[in-house]
């Protein structure tokens, strides 16, 4: 990645220097998959251990927005949340747990069409807190559902970017703290993800 940024600061003709922006997106794409890789293996081995302690559930879904809004603006999608009450609490670890919200969010903003809105939504109940990501995207075909928190899975359907471990990685931080996902998605309509963690 560092040879192509110096080589197309250095390029001054206009196919060369279109090359080197190539080779450097190439190169990101390659940094992203090494990097999901190693959490998906240390996930696996149990070397990644969330230590759920209790944070504010705002300030959770406040940290997810803000890791989206760059990717959301480029397509202008508007990313709105809200919860219950400014209080509201729930026991995860801030760390992991926003890593898997982003990796839902960044599903939704990839299948979302632009200038389109995606929800993010807390709601408390007696033993979990409930965290609904809502987008108005192009939908999961009834018989993938089973198969979207498999390791690698990539819908034949998509053309996005993507190595198929973002959900796979979401799914293994939450359970691993006695929560868990669900969906629910309509082709054409969107996809709700629910992300429930202990309170």
């Amino acid at each position: 990645m560092l040879y192509a940024q110096l080589l197309q600061e250095q390029l001054w003709e206009e196919e060369a220097e279109e090359l080197a922006r190539q080779l450097n997106v190439q190169a990101e794409k390659l940094q992203f998959l090494i990097a999901s890789l190693i959490k998906s293996s240390r996930l696996n081995q149990g070397i990644i251990q969330p230590v759920p302690q209790e944070h504010s559930v705002r300030e959770l879904i406040r940290q997810t927005v803000e890791m989206g809004e760059p990717a959301a603006r480029q397509k202008q999608i508007c990313l709105t949340w809200q919860t219950e009450t400014e209080k509201d609490t729930a026991c995860f670890d801030i760390r992991w747990t926003a890593e898997a919200m982003w990796n839902i969010l960044d599903n939704a903003i990839k299948y979302t069409s632009p200038r389109d809105t995606i929800l993010l939504k807390g709601c408390a109940f007696e033993l979990f807190y409930r965290i609904d990501v809502i987008d108005h995207g192009r939908g999961i075909p009834e018989d993938e559902i089973p198969r979207i928190f498999g390791r690698f899975y990539r819908s034949g359907r998509t053309e996005e970017d993507g190595v198929g471990l973002g959900l796979y990685l979401a799914r293994g931080i939450i359970t691993r703290q006695r929560g868990y996902i669900t969906l629910k998605s309509e082709v054409g309509r969107g996809s709700a993800f629910s992300v429930f963690l202990l309170r």
